[in-house]
């Protein structure tokens, strides 16, 4: 026994599989933001979920990942700016 399907296209609605790749794409770019580095005035991109802490030392952010070597890098934004960047502006009333 065959069973034989008919697809429906709608016009103006994007395909599933359109729709999933939309989504992946951006759950997977959502932890990157982009800041400047201190030094050399270069765009540097940073994952934000691998920040362990960010404090401000004279002009500059100093942003140290996680883990054991101690990675850390120098940037020109403020942490309040970082975060405005990742979570988003700030609802107003």
């Amino acid at each position: 026994m065959t069973i034989r399907r008919k697809v429906i296209t709608l016009q103006g609605v994007p395909a599933p599989s359109r729709i999933l790749r939309r989504l992946k794409k951006e759950n997977c770019m959502r932890f990157w933001i982009q800041c400047t580095r201190f030094e050399t005035g270069q765009p540097v991109h940073i994952n934000i979920a691998l920040v362990g802490s960010m404090c401000r030392d004279g002009e500059r952010t100093v942003l140290a990942f996680v883990g054991g070597d101690g990675e850390r890098i120098d940037v020109v934004e403020t942490p309040e700016h970082i975060l405005a960047v990742h979570l988003g502006a700030p609802a107003t009333a």
